[in-house]
């Protein structure tokens, strides 16, 4: 006796299931007990991680296979001690689902000398099995680490192209999180880190010696900073080392004086390869030279 089994539908990426075979078929001597079933054909077996039959409980087991979906008919043969069979089968149908997105880590990105703008395509590192069903992902900057450290960054939405701009006069890295969504908020992220390496320091040579204004009764030494960056300066502080015997930096920011450090603060831009020429006054008691002058 044979009663048809009934189809079955669960969700894709839903894991292992069963199903009793008990009642399928009922041998007339031995009962529902006494029929062993078996597989003969499963069509789509590829929507499947496995699929079988526990024989001794009458049971089909099956595990649906990841991001898979679809129907698919199984074929199952019921037999008795002596042989005799019947055949039947059901439908597995497997209801697709959304799948959330999936990301990848972003490669670091360090910018060039001169702080070029730079891309990246951010949105290559997601991925979403629904895309080729219609889903689609949109993209948006979660979070920074470093503002300061930006003109802009920007993330194009539908393509998650970034595009990065930096600020002028500053170094560092940035951690910028960058998060995916599926057409139903469904979201994975991932971060990229950005450096923006330190400036070349510029070089001070002395240029010409050391010369009394009889005006001022002050000592001058002519001295000529470069720029040897790709990118420009917002400013830089000149240090002089060396000055003994009361001797002071009669024009800087710091005098020093008695084996102190002096200091000049040059407050201007300074682009790349340009040249700041300026005049050091010392005071210098006995109007000697400054001995031991060293620039840093």
């Amino acid at each position: 006796m044979l009663q048809e089994p009934e189809d079955i539908a669960v969700d894709e990426d839903s894991g292992a299931h069963e199903v009793s075979l008990a009642n399928v078929a009922t041998d007339p001597e031995d009962g529902p007990a006494g029929v062993r079933y078996e597989i003969t054909d499963v069509e789509e077996g590829s929507l499947f991680e496995s699929i079988g039959i526990d024989v001794d409980r009458q049971v089909l087991m099956f595990t649906t296979a990841p991001d898979r979906n679809g129907a698919s008919t199984v074929s199952i043969r019921g037999s008795d001690r002596r042989g005799l069979s019947i055949n039947t089968s059901l439908e597995i149908t497997i209801a697709p689902v959304n799948d959330r997105p999936v990301a990848e880590p972003i490669p670091d990105l360090i910018a060039n000398e001169a702080a070029d703008p730079d891309t990246v395509a951010a949105g290559a590192y997601f991925s979403d099995v629904d895309i080729p069903e219609g889903d689609r992902l949109t993209f948006r900057i979660k979070s920074n680490s470093n503002d300061e450290l930006f003109a802009s960054i920007t993330i194009e939405e539908s393509t998650g192209e970034l595009a990065v701009e930096y600020a002028e006069f500053v170094s560092g890295s940035a951690d910028v999180v960058i998060e995916a969504a599926d057409s139903d908020g469904l979201t994975a992220e991932s971060s990229i880190r950005i450096t923006l390496p330190d400036f070349v320091p510029p070089k001070a040579e002395i240029t010409g010696g050391v010369v009394l204004n009889r005006q001022t009764g002050l000592l001058e030494q002519r001295v000529t900073v470069r720029n040897d960056s790709l990118r420009s300066l917002g400013g830089f502080h000149l240090d002089i080392d060396g000055l003994v015997d009361g001797t002071m930096l009669f024009n800087g920011s710091i005098a020093g004086g008695d084996g102190k450090v002096a200091r000049v603060f040059y407050g201007q831009t300074l682009a790349p390869g340009e040249l700041a020429d300026f005049v050091l006054e010392f005071y210098v008691p006995g109007r000697g030279a400054p001995a031991g002058l060293q620039l840093d």
